[in-house]
């Protein structure tokens, strides 16, 4: 097999953001939905989550047919061995994590007998199924790694490289 390229193909890049915007949205959706009073907000937030999670099922599904296809370009340039690996072993950790939480929520829905549609999900309907303490679980993990992630693009970006360059990111692309 060739040497990747040093850039993310533009599918990469458009799916990566696109599920970047999704998964914030809901990250900050789970976290308030969690903590107001029951009610209409309450449930609204519910429903927006699961489409959102909809959404970033498919394009999850996007991202890992176009990894399938396309390799994923080489850890940035001037990496340890060690940051090499944990590059490589943070992404592989953040699609399992995603497709585990996706799995879990998909999971509380199947189980509580709510339709697999936005605007059928009663908060209450999905409070005691058994996937739903791994979703909470999971949830934190996640949360906790994409810090890791997001603090190791900004150190490298800061200090050896063009990682958002790489990303389709025109305005931090360093000349070479």
């Amino acid at each position: 097999m060739g040497k990747s390229a040093e850039a993310y193909n533009r599918i990469t890049q458009i799916t990566h953001w696109a599920s970047a915007l999704l998964i914030l949205g809901m990250l900050g959706m789970g976290l308030a939905m969690t903590r107001i009073g029951e009610g209409g907000t309450q449930e609204a937030l519910y429903n927006a989550h699961v489409g959102m999670g909809l959404g970033t099922l498919a394009l999850t599904a996007v991202r890992l047919v176009a990894l399938a296809v396309h390799r994923w370009p080489s850890p940035p340039p001037g990496l340890s061995r060690v940051n090499e690996r944990a590059f490589t072993g943070t992404h592989v950790l953040l699609y399992v994590l995603l497709i585990a939480l996706l799995a879990s929520g998909i999971g509380m829905l199947a189980l509580s007998g709510v339709a697999l549609a936005p605007g059928s999900i009663v908060p209450a309907d999905i409070e005691n199924v058994p996937p739903r303490m791994a979703h909470d679980v999971l949830s934190k993990v996640f949360i906790a790694l994409l810090l890791v992630h997001v603090a190791g693009v900004v150190r490298y970006q800061l200090g050896k490289g063009d990682t958002l360059g790489r990303m389709g990111v025109p305005w931090f692309r360093r000349s070479a």
